[in-house]
């Protein structure tokens, strides 16, 4: 079942990959993406999901620290 699932998903990707060169002689395309900056999204994504991950370990502690409160 698990290969099924991997070749459903690889079919797509691998479909909107290779259309992906047909777009790229397009100087539209590479002029509009060339003007945006993406630098600042990958560090403010990443800042996010430290956020996540640190809010959701702090609850999960309340949650472990009450449970040992409550067995001692």
């Amino acid at each position: 079942m698990k290969k099924m699932n991997l070749v459903k998903f690889t079919a797509p990707v691998l479909a909107a990959v290779s259309s992906v060169g047909a777009h790229a002689a397009d100087t539209a395309s590479t002029g509009i993406f060339a003007a945006v900056d993406f630098s600042g999204y990958a560090t403010f994504i990443g800042t996010a999901g430290v956020a996540v991950i640190g809010i959701a370990m702090a609850v999960k502690a309340i949650t472990v620290g009450k449970r040992a409160v409550s067995k001692a």
